[in-house]
């Protein structure tokens, strides 16, 4: 992989409230400029619905994702390992100057952590058995330039709030919604 490191964008876009459909997908919605916040953990700060991103060390973003919904315990055959099931419908949109060759699939539930009220952080949330059909996940097949991709992460917690982190292993920081 040639990018050594990739960086958060600062750039927040907020997405506006829509009805939601019967399942755990929301109906798609509208975006509009918002200054970014930092949390005291370093963080960029997002709500549910505003947009954060990616880009490579020479400022060409390679995708924009926003957690357009979280689900807390979405009904499930089994139970967690952890104690609670974190449901997280993600919009993710790559950019025209996305490498599929580079990256293969930008967010996985590897990348994201919980870090409960009282500032502990569970980095091991990656959901061990499938909880909702195939076809409600994000995909985790190789992604394509300039396309939009509608699905869910399920994170395996023991928390019911706290912060949900995306942080991956080839950005430096990190961001943060609040459950």
């Amino acid at each position: 992989m040639r990018w050594r490191s990739l960086v958060i964008c600062l750039a927040a876009l907020t997405v506006g409230c829509s009805a939601q459909p019967p399942d755990l997908l929301p109906a798609p919605t509208t975006m509009w400029s918002a200054p970014p916040s930092t949390s005291t953990r370093g963080n960029l700060v997002k709500q549910v619905g505003q947009r954060a991103g990616m880009e490579a060390p020479d400022g060409k973003v390679l995708f924009f994702f926003a957690i357009d919904k979280i689900t807390i315990d979405p009904p499930c055959a089994d139970d967690p390992a952890h104690g609670h099931r974190v449901a997280l419908a993600i919009t993710l949109r790559t950019t025209d100057d996305f490498s599929p060759e580079e990256w293969e699939v930008p967010i996985t539930s590897g990348d994201f952590e919980v870090t409960a009220p009282d500032g502990s952080t569970e980095t091991e949330v990656v959901e061990v058995g499938p909880c909702l059909r195939p076809e409600q996940y994000l995909t985790r097949d190789r992604y394509a330039r300039g396309t939009e991709y509608r699905g869910l992460i399920v994170l395996d917690t023991k928390h019911t709030n706290g912060f949900i982190v995306f942080r991956s292993n080839l950005a430096e920081g990190g961001v943060e919604w609040s459950f």
